[in-house]
């Protein structure tokens, strides 16, 4: 019974990943839920430095560049349909991206009493319009 379940699930996984065009990590789904829980989402590297080049190497969220890690976040998460587009991601240390987990940016922003919502999303709306513009460009290390 499990090998039967395992290759359903194996199927599942490759037609998400034909239909998606992303490699998809895992997919974990419980009865009656209608879209899948965890999915991961690769992000290019050219993405990844055009983005952290957009947001100044800083944080969006409280601002950190020096001495501090800075990954990639998705503005809306793969587990509530956002995609790997530049325009979704913005950079985020590991602090406030572990501090997120998941959550929607307004109700990250409300339970985060440190930070002025005005300003995060005007930092946001200032590196969309840049990676829109496509003012960054990214050359490939030969």
């Amino acid at each position: 019974m499990e090998s039967n379940v395992s290759k359903s699930q194996a199927a599942c996984r490759a037609i998400l990943e034909q239909r998606l065009g992303v490699h998809v990590g895992r997919v974990l789904r419980r009865l009656g839920q209608d879209k899948p829980r965890y999915v991961r989402l690769e992000v290019l590297p050219e993405d990844r430095a055009r983005v952290l080049a957009a947001y100044d190497r800083r944080c969006v969220y409280c601002t950190a560049e020096k001495g501090v890690h800075l990954g990639i976040d998705f503005l809306v998460p793969p587990s509530r349909e956002g995609t790997a587009h530049p325009e979704n991601l913005v950079a985020s240390c590991d602090a406030c991206r572990s501090a997120r987990k998941g959550k929607h940016l307004d109700a990250f922003i409300e339970s985060r009493l440190d930070l002025d919502a005005h300003a995060v999303y005007a930092r946001i709306a200032h590196a969309t319009a840049i990676l829109r513009a496509g003012a960054i460009v990214v050359r490939r290390a030969a």
